[in-house]
């Protein structure tokens, strides 16, 4: 059996941010924000369409200077709290962040003599830090309410089609939905006894709190709030909306009140009683709780953005897209898997050497002059040495025979560069050699890699090595 004399218990939000968040969140701390920690308004969105909780939705929209309107979502505000390092993120005190970010939003709210919107009152924190380099951010939501105001249960939870007959009903529902085609309101106040629907501006003045609804009857007055939520219990949204009640009209502390959860059905809306019971609440400085929980544990939460904000990354995907395409009829046998887990040792970082870096990252040399260049591979012992053969004007040559070079310009394994002018030396070559000669290169090792023999593979070349190079075929190539 339900406790009437037991506190009422809320549904608290949970948090959803979109991907695209986390892109203008990078954007606006790198070219903006900088090393300002300081706070950043944010706008986001109410969700209580399709749960049973209420969500909290936030996109990119969420730095923008006004609320974008979202069909079927109401609007609602939020501050944004970047520390720029883990350990300040770490080490910072959260209840003293939150009473402190509370209460100067609160002085905010009630510097202005009513609410501009009842949307106000849903409002957020985002505590963050932002690992740009590593596209790595922890972040806690929170969704403050006073900590010292308690409801106690009155009535226990009824239909609104049983609370009032059916012309009163027919009456309510009318005059909600003209209501509603004038104001975009969450929470507003009802009176049964004029049938009517009153903004919380219209009814509550910050000026002056000890005049707020002191001379009205609360026996016909509903305090509502759309709560399209599953669940029968009220939300967290509610209990925002009921402390800023406590605060603005201190008056009805202690005493019982009416309220509606209004749903999607009007008539399967709920309504029942409690008592808001305020407790040694601090006008002046009240406190506050409200960190949202991380399975059922108060710890932050954490996202890794590197797989679509990490240059690296995306160009890595790119590529393995374009070698898988190649699978799909060029090459249907061709090792991807191979070519993935290779790990290749660079050595020189001049001209050739940022040009393989480039294309790549087996031993394979490349050589650059002037307008030649050479491209070669280096065999590996082997104790089954098989000697060259001669097949039809070409010379194979095993793969334990490969060894080093040398041509007119160029020689190993010699200084390149001492005894020589600067236009002997290999960096003076002409443009786009370098890349010919590293992407050559490239192919070289891509082709060994997906050779059944892979460093022991035969070499064919032409008795007479001719002044041109002809570029292997390697699709045939590969099929061997």
């Amino acid at each position: 059996m339900e406790n009437k004399n037991s506190n009422v218990k809320f549904i608290p939000p949970k948090s959803f941010v979109h991907l695209d968040f986390w892109f203008k969140f990078a954007d606006v701390k790198l070219n903006v924000d900088k090393l300002s920690d300081a706070p950043r308004h944010l706008f986001a969105s109410i969700n209580s369409t399709s749960s049973t909780q209420p969500v909290i939705e936030i996109d990119c929209t969420g730095f923008n200077s006004q609320p974008t309107d979202k069909m079927g979502m109401f609007p609602c505000h939020g501050i944004l709290i970047n520390k720029n390092t883990k350990e300040e993120f770490i080490n910072t005190n959260k209840s003293k962040l939150l009473t402190d970010v509370s209460n100067h939003y609160y002085a905010q709210l009630f510097s202005k003599k009513t609410l501009e919107n009842s949307s106000e009152l849903v409002f957020f924190i985002l505590f963050s830090f932002a690992d740009l380099k590593t596209h790595k951010y922890l972040y806690w939501f929170a969704f403050p309410v006073f900590r010292d105001v308690f409801f106690k249960k009155g009535q226990t939870y009824t239909l609104l089609s049983s609370k009032f007959q059916r012309d009163k009903l027919f009456s309510f529902e009318l005059q909600f939905k003209m209501f509603l085609e004038k104001s975009n309101e969450l929470f507003f106040v009802y009176n049964s006894k004029e049938s009517r629907f009153y903004r919380l501006s219209e009814i509550i003045n910050h000026e002056d709190l000890s005049k707020n609804l002191k001379s009205v009857d609360l026996n016909y007055t509903f305090f509502c709030c759309t709560d399209l939520c599953f669940d029968k219990d009220p939300s967290w949204l509610l209990r925002q909306f009921l402390g800023y009640i406590a605060m603005s009209c201190p008056q009805i502390t202690q005493k019982t009140i009416n309220c509606i959860c209004l749903k999607n059905n009007v008539a399967s809306s709920i309504v029942f009683t409690l008592e808001i019971q305020s407790t040694d609440l601090n006008l002046e400085k009240p406190l506050w709780v409200g960190w949202e929980t991380n399975n059922g544990r108060l710890i932050p939460r954490s996202v890794d953005m590197s797989k679509i904000m990490d240059p690296l990354k995306m160009v890595e995907k790119s590529i393995n897209l374009n070698l898988t395409l190649m699978k799909w009829r060029l090459v249907p046998n061709l090792n991807l898997d191979i070519i993935s887990t290779t790990k290749y040792l660079l050595l020189g970082a001049g001209t050739l050497g940022c040009g393989v870096a480039r294309s790549l990252l087996m031993v394979i040399t490349v050589a650059l002059g002037f307008d030649t260049f050479l491209v070669i591979r280096h065999g590996s012992k082997s104790e089954n040495r098989v000697k060259p053969n001669l097949i039809k004007g070409f010379k194979e040559i095993p793969g334990t025979y490969l060894g080093c070079y040398f041509c007119n310009d160029i020689v190993a394994p010699g200084n390149s560069m001492k005894d020589r002018t600067l236009d002997q030396q290999c960096t003076v070559t002409r443009p786009a050699v370098s890349y010919i000669a590293s992407s050559l290169a490239v192919e070289l090792t891509i082709s060994l890699l997906q050779h059944k023999h892979r460093m022991y593979s035969k070499s064919l070349t032409m008795r007479k090595i001719p002044l041109y190079m002809k570029f292997l075929n390697l699709r045939k190539f590969w099929k061997k």
